[in-house]
């Protein structure tokens, strides 16, 4: 579009020159110094507005350029993560602490961080969670990083306490054995008691009812061994 408005304006200079000197014509010299005019003005206005495109396209291309590179530096980010400790052993109450490094201010989180502990790190990039062990296995734990978007995990074994456990054991062992000899002795005066039942159900009849009468006697009054004897055989039992 500039380059026609530029041949028009040339042309139209052309033309004045030549209704000035070559053929000398008024009204027709008048026309062309107003088509130069206006071909003059349309080139100074296009090229303005191409120059403020050009200028825009340049902005926005340098817009997009620091916006792939802030994206491409974000995507950057690398989340460091070391645990101090690969494995854990619990105190006697079944508690722990693990402690590591990280990058400053990541969030650092036991698993998702929606149960167990979660912290933030330290200007240093350390770190301490807080972690109870339920029951006598062992158990593997994932820690978590996370910062601007990128994470990082390792994972830790927590034990349980040796000493807890073996006291444990020993407490269950003499549980155990303690209701071994509950039960050997219950049996034991189960046999005894059958053994007596079998016995007096073979006594003759007289020797029954002198133990019966025995009985009666001590239902009611005191008598000592002898004195029972002497009287169950006075009154003629065997």
């Amino acid at each position: 579009m500039v380059g026609l408005f530029s041949l028009v304006f040339v042309a139209s200079c052309i033309g004045i020159w030549y209704f000035i000197k070559r053929n000398p014509d008024k009204s027709k010299r008048n026309i062309a110094i107003g088509v130069a005019a206006i071909s003059f003005a349309v080139v100074g206005i296009i090229g303005t507005v191409d120059e403020n495109d050009t200028v825009a396209e340049t902005t926005l291309s340098s817009s997009e350029t620091v916006k792939e590179t802030e994206s491409s530096s974000s995507a950057e980010v690398i989340v460091e993560l070391k645990l101090d400790n690969q494995e854990i052993e619990v105190d006697e109450d079944g508690n722990t602490v693990i402690t590591g490094q990280t990058n400053p201010g990541a969030a650092v989180s036991v698993g998702m961080g929606i149960i167990g502990d979660s912290v933030e790190a330290d200007s240093e990039g350390k770190f301490s969670l807080k972690h109870s062990l339920t029951g006598d296995e062992d158990e593997e734990v994932t820690i978590n990083a996370k910062l601007d978007g990128a994470s990082n995990s390792a994972t830790v074994t927590i034990k349980p306490n040796a000493e807890a456990l073996a006291k444990r054991q020993e407490e269950e062992e003499a549980a155990e054995k303690a209701a071994e000899e509950a039960e050997a002795s219950r049996e034991k005066e189960e046999a005894e008691a059958a053994a007596a039942e079998e016995a007096e159900a073979k006594l003759p009849r007289e020797y029954a009812n002198a133990k019966q009468k025995a009985l009666d006697y001590l239902d009611y009054t005191a008598f000592s061994k002898e004195g029972l004897y002497d009287q169950l055989l006075y009154e003629q039992y065997p």
